[in-house]
Formats: structure tokens, C-alpha cells, sequence
């Protein structure tokens, strides 16, 4: 009785010592725990004294697994072929996309083609099914899609990039539904594995199972506004079909407005759907993802997906000039499986620069371990390859050089997709007023950087002697329309040093500088306007007293181009007209505006290279 006694006390201790988490895996555990839900947390974790588990314990076990969607995992579900790839299959991919071998294939769609590229020396992966969750509700508008949006859907569920350039905004709410279903297709897949992998483990606490990233945020979605957030929040929610939403007042409060600032405005369609509700654009916000919750609001590292600006983004991630580096933070960035970029245009307009700081911040090793069990982490992550298993989506109205540079950067080994619009007719078809349209080719820019210099040699030696003369006797105003705030310093500077008469607008104008020189301009005490392309981007205003357009650089926006010729037309007096300056390197801006099959035959006169050369291409 002494010896059962004695040994009483120790095996006590030991059972206690099976069952107490050491304090320095405390942290793995924790990170563990961050996938399950609040009701599995709740669940006892029993532990058999002898190392054996019983039979309650295994029901235990199952059902507390069963927050994970029983579905069978198939071979050719694009989720496990792109976050669980063969070793063979990436290594050979590796090796093209690094030295840049693809197969293009071209796609026919409905007035667009699309270019696909695929690394050599791969085997297709051939997908019989998207293989999306049960529970994902909005599942039949893929059955209903066109031909466009097919291609598009079908690139975007096997994780290839994606660059679709025809985004305008009638289409919105049906790109929205598409990558909603995605990304929420997605963070379900990643959560369930996660669980079921969980109980596993306790089961088989020294198996290896590989099945997450560094942080928990796997989606990031850029938008330009408030309001964009909104939809697309609520357009995400209703996908999952959650019971339950967390913060939603708080968001709708932060993200909503009571009265829309455009309600009965006369404004063009477009800008009324860019600029509609809250058009705030510094904002950021993480969802957080349960099996019957969807938390707004929640921390960085404990979200499945983070929704931000630009530039809310970018002012958390810090700047790199800060001497605090304490106070910059992008390790949150640095396990995520797939970005979508919505109106990359809108963007374009903001500032472009914080969309390609915060792609430079992607997928970079984290600098501090936030909890993460190094275990549980893929390995093509700790190699550093989670740049090469990221997958890319940006949506714009229209195609732009920076967008393609940031999209030609991908390394994406599943390939990309990008949509090439054939504009039978460009805008000067469009315009609908009876207008001589002028195109001056400007030769010398023989290098991109070179063209500004060669462009401003152009204007101030064979635009600017002749619009001079030409305003002296005009009883009209003449807008002339510059893009690019550097070119419309430069061309403002020269201007006053020519002592031309002159009323100056930008973005950065007051409201009270805009209504003074439009209402010069309109009362004819003011014969030259120079606006920049921002200036009608933000605030699309309509001229009146102008009957002259020159255009230093071809607009982006096509419809800019339509309503400033409009404009002219309006005016009574002179015989309106527009003059465009253009060079090789704007054949994106020109073939929007003159058509696909006008562009090819005026870039192909680019034979000289003096500076004073022009070819000149006159349309009624």
C-alpha cells in the first residue's frame, strides 16, 4: 500500500505532463488554432493516458473535423494542382518562366481575341471541373456567361493570370460575381484542408502535413473606393451565404454614404458608376472567414482576405525612406495566393506608384515569425516560389503600358491569359457631330524615354508659332488638352515665357480657380485653356466658348476625346476642329480612338527620324 502511495503523486504528475502544452510550442499551437472556428476551439481535446486513443476520442475527433466540407478531393481540382503541385511539374515550370519560354496560344472572343501563355516544356493541366464548394451560393450565373466572360472564368478558376481589358462598367457586376465565387472558392478550400489536416494531426501528432503559407491572409483585393469595397463586400458575403456577419453596421457606416453625392447629376454614365457613394480612397479592411461567420474588421493576420486602396494599403505597409523600419509592416503579404486588382484604370488616375510598391511587397519572407508553425508551411514557400504560385487578376476599361509591365513581371507558373480588344470603330466615329479631326505624327522619340523630349520639341517649334497666329484674330477659345502633369508643367512654363495669354487647370485646382477660368473661357476673355487629363478624369467638366481641341498627347479614356469634340461643335462662331499629336509609342491610346485597322496603316509611315518630320491624317 506504501509503494501504490508513493507512486500515486507521480503518476499524476505524469498524466499532467501529457496533457500541459509545453510553453515553447504555446506559439504553434496558437497559430493552429487561428484556422478553426470559434465552435471547433470550444471542442475538448482529449488526450489517452496509455497513448492510445479511444473510441469516444475518435467521434470527438470526426466531428470536430466535420466543420470541414466532407467532399472527395479530386485529382484535378485546380486548387490542389496549383498549392500542392508535383515537384517535377514545378521545377520544369520554374525553369521556363525564369527564362521567360512560352507557348502562346490565341483564343478567338467575341470582338477581342485572347493571348494565352503557357511555360514550355509542360504538360497542360487539362480541367474537367472547376470543383467549387457546396455551400458557395451564385454557382449558376457561370452557366450563363458569354463567350468573353467564359474564357475569362475558366482562365480564372485554374489559377492562371488574367488580364481583362474591357472592364467597362456595365460589366462590373458580373466580374464581381465571377471572382467573388473565386476567392471564396478559394479561402473555403484553404480553411477545410487546414481542418481536416488539424485532426489529423491529433490523431498523428508526427506525420508531416504541408498545407499553409507563412501568414493566414491567402487573397487581397485592390479597389479605388469606399463604394467599390461595399459591393464587393457584399457581393463576397453573399457568395458564402453566412449566417452571420460581424461589424456589418461598423462597415456600412465607414463605407456607405446616406445620400449619393451624383444622384440626378447629368454626368456622363461612366463617371457616375466610378464616382458613385463614398469615393474616399485611403481605406483598408480584413474579412475573416468561420463556417458560419464572416468577420469585418478583423486583424491583418488573423484575415483570409484583406480589401484596401491603393494608397490605404501602401500607408500600411510604410514608406521605405522612414528611418523607424519598427514602423513598417508587410509580412501580412507575404502568403498571398491571389490578388485581383478591380479598375486598375481608376487606378492609373490615382497614382499608379502605390500599385507597384505593393506588388514589390508581395511574397517576400517574413521578417518576424508572428506565430506561424514552420511545420505546417509548404515548402515551395520556404524556398522562396510563392511568387511563382500567386496568381494575378487585373480588371481595367482599358489597356495601358504600365498595366502590361506589371502584368508581364508575373511568374506565375500555371501561365497567363491577357484580352486583346479589336476596336472596329475608334471614338472619331463616335463623336456624332460634324468635326474636321487632324492626327500629326511626331517623329524622333526613338526610345519611350526619349519621346516626352521629342514631343515638347515638336509642339514648341511647329504647334505653339502657329496656334499663336492662329488665336490673335479667333473669336474662339482653344483647349488644348495635355495628359501628364510633367508635360503640363513644362508646357504651362513655356507658355508664360512666350508671354501667351493663358487660363491653366489641373487636379490640383481649387473649385473657385476651375469656375473662373471656364467662365472666362465661356464669355470669350480668354483664348487658350490648358487642362490635364486627371482634371476631366476627377471632376469631367463641359466647355463652353471652345471651338478648337489640341490634343499635346492622345487622352486615355477614349470618351474624354468624344466629349471634348463635342464641346467644340456646341460652340457657335468658328468651324470647330481638333488637332492630335501622337507618336509610336501611344498605339494603345490610338487605337481606341481611330480603330484597329487605321492605327496599323498610321504607325506604319514611322520611316524618318528628324525631329521637324510629321505625317498628318485628316478624318471628317
Amino acid at each position: 500500500m506504501n509503494d501504490l502511495a508513493d507512486a500515486a503523486p507521480m503518476a499524476y504528475d505524469a498524466l499532467m505532463a501529457l496533457i500541459k502544452v509545453p510553453g515553447s510550442k504555446r506559439a504553434v499551437k496558437r497559430r493552429r488554432l487561428e484556422h478553426d472556428s470559434e465552435e471547433q476551439r470550444s471542442l475538448p481535446h482529449m488526450e489517452s493516458t496509455l497513448g492510445q486513443t479511444s473510441a469516444m476520442h475518435r467521434t470527438q475527433l470526426s466531428e470536430g473535423a466535420a466543420e470541414a466540407e466532407e467532399e472527395e478531393v479530386h485529382a484535378d481540382d485546380p486548387f490542389e494542382l496549383q498549392f500542392q503541385p508535383e515537384s517535377a511539374w514545378l521545377d520544369s515550370s520554374m525553369d521556363a518562366v525564369g527564362s521567360q519560354a512560352f507557348d502562346e496560344v490565341i483564343l478567338a472572343g467575341e470582338k477581342m481575341r485572347y493571348v494565352q501563355r503557357l511555360p514550355q516544356n509542360t504538360v497542360p493541366r487539362n480541367f474537367t471541373s472547376k470543383h467549387l464548394k457546396s455551400r458557395l451560393r451564385g454557382k449558376e450565373h457561370l452557366t450563363r456567361l458569354n463567350v468573353n466572360k467564359t474564357i475569362l472564368s475558366n482562365s480564372l478558376f485554374s489559377y492562371a493570370d488574367v488580364c481583362f481589358t474591357d472592364a467597362a462598367h456595365p460589366s462590373w457586376p458580373a466580374l464581381r460575381r465571377i471572382y467573388t465565387l473565386h476567392i471564396a472558392n478559394h479561402v473555403l478550400k484553404a480553411r477545410d484542408k487546414v481542418l481536416k489536416n488539424n485532426a489529423k494531426l491529433r490523431l498523428a501528432p508526427t506525420i508531416e502535413l504541408r498545407d499553409q503559407g507563412f501568414t493566414r491572409p491567402s487573397v487581397l483585393v485592390l479597389l479605388p473606393t469606399r463604394h467599390a469595397c461595399l459591393e464587393v463586400v457584399n457581393e463576397f458575403i453573399a457568395r458564402l451565404g453566412a449566417e452571420q456577419v460581424e461589424n456589418r453596421k461598423r462597415f456600412e457606416d465607414s463605407f456607405g454614404v446616406e445620400d449619393d453625392p451624383l444622384a440626378g447629376s447629368n454626368k456622363p454614365a461612366d463617371f457616375r458608376a466610378a464616382f458613385k457613394g463614398n469615393t474616399d480612397d485611403a481605406f483598408r479592411v480584413g474579412l475573416k472567414v468561420t463556417r458560419k461567420t464572416v468577420k469585418l474588421f478583423a486583424q491583418f493576420y488573423n484575415s483570409d482576405v484583406i480589401l484596401a486602396s491603393p494608397l490605404g494599403l501602401r500607408m500600411a505597409i510604410g514608406d521605405e525612406a522612414t528611418k523607424n523600419k519598427k514602423k513598417r509592416d508587410f509580412d501580412f503579404l507575404s502568403s498571398i495566393n491571389v490578388v485581383v486588382v478591380e479598375s486598375a484604370d481608376q487606378m492609373h488616375m490615382q497614382n499608379w506608384q502605390h500599385v507597384e510598391h505593393i506588388f514589390d511587397h508581395l511574397n517576400r519572407i517574413p521578417l518576424e515569425q508572428h506565430g506561424c508553425d514552420f511545420g505546417r508551411v509548404r515548402q515551395w514557400a520556404l524556398e522562396g516560389k510563392s511568387a511563382n504560385l500567386r496568381q494575378t487578376f487585373l480588371l481595367s476599361q482599358y489597356d495601358f503600358p504600365e498595366l502590361r509591365s506589371l502584368f508581364a513581371k508575373g511568374v506565375n507558373c500555371a501561365g497567363s491569359i491577357r484580352s486583346a480588344v479589336q476596336y472596329d470603330n475608334g471614338a472619331i466615329d463616335r463623336v456624332g457631330v460634324s468635326i474636321a479631326q487632324t492626327f500629326v505624327k511626331v517623329y524622333g522619340g526613338q526610345t519611350p524615354a526619349d519621346e516626352p523630349d521629342a514631343r515638347f520639341e515638336f509642339f514648341k517649334n511647329a504647334v505653339l508659332p502657329r496656334l499663336k497666329m492662329t488665336m490673335s484674330g479667333a473669336q474662339d477659345a482653344t483647349l488644348l488638352f495635355v495628359p501628364s502633369y510633367f508635360d503640363f508643367t513644362r508646357v504651362r512654363n513655356h507658355i508664360k515665357e512666350q508671354e501667351i495669354e493663358c487660363e491653366t487647370l489641373s487636379e490640383y485646382s481649387t473649385t473657385s480657380e476651375t469656375t473662373r477660368a471656364r467662365h472666362l473661357v465661356a464669355q470669350g476673355r480668354c483664348k487658350l485653356l490648358l487642362i490635364t487629363e486627371r482634371l476631366q478624369h476627377f471632376r469631367r467638366f463641359a466647355y463652353k466658348g471652345i471651338s478648337h481641341v489640341l490634343f499635346y498627347q492622345l487622352p486615355e479614356h477614349q470618351l474624354l476625346y468624344i466629349e471634348l469634340l463635342r464641346d467644340a461643335a456646341r460652340t457657335q462662331g468658328s468651324l470647330p476642329s481638333s488637332r492630335s499629336l501622337f507618336t509610336r509609342w501611344d498605339a494603345l491610346r490610338l487605337e481606341r480612338i481611330a480603330g484597329s485597322t487605321r492605327t496599323i496603316k498610321m504607325l506604319r509611315s514611322d520611316k524618318s527620324t528628324s525631329p521637324d518630320a510629321t505625317a498628318t491624317f485628316e478624318f471628317a
